[in-house]
């Protein structure tokens, strides 16, 4: 769901009221099981460990780029604004913004820079 923060989104879920859009999706994964298409079935992957994933803007453009790990972001990665600007680059523990991380401006200045946890300064 773009334009809201991770916590919200998990919290929509939790809800069962997660509107559906569609976004691209890139990356790369160990794989345990891949079915291919055929008359009667879809493509199927049984991912074992999702190593980086690339998220994309309905526009192309990136909006998360990183590590990813049981359905979300995990570990080092960076958050794009629509037009391409980096507005975030850190830490992710449990698809939240936690750990050592950088904020910045539209303009590519530094607005925080230090701990954050779960999306909080």
């Amino acid at each position: 769901m773009l334009g809201l923060s991770w916590t919200t989104q998990k919290k929509l879920a939790l809800l069962g009221e997660v509107p559906e859009q569609r976004i691209k999706l890139e990356g790369e994964a160990k794989a345990h099981l891949v079915e291919w298409p055929s008359p009667s079935s879809t493509f199927h992957v049984d991912l074992e460990e999702c190593l980086t994933m690339r998220f994309l803007w309905p526009s192309g453009s990136v909006l998360y780029e990183g590590g990813f790990e049981g359905g979300q972001p995990q570990g080092q990665g960076k958050v794009f604004l629509e037009d391409g600007t980096l507005w975030y680059e850190g830490e992710f523990w449990g698809g939240t913004m936690s750990g050592q991380g950088t904020l910045y401006r539209e303009d590519g200045s530094i607005l925080y820079q230090g701990e954050f946890l779960e999306d909080c300064l």
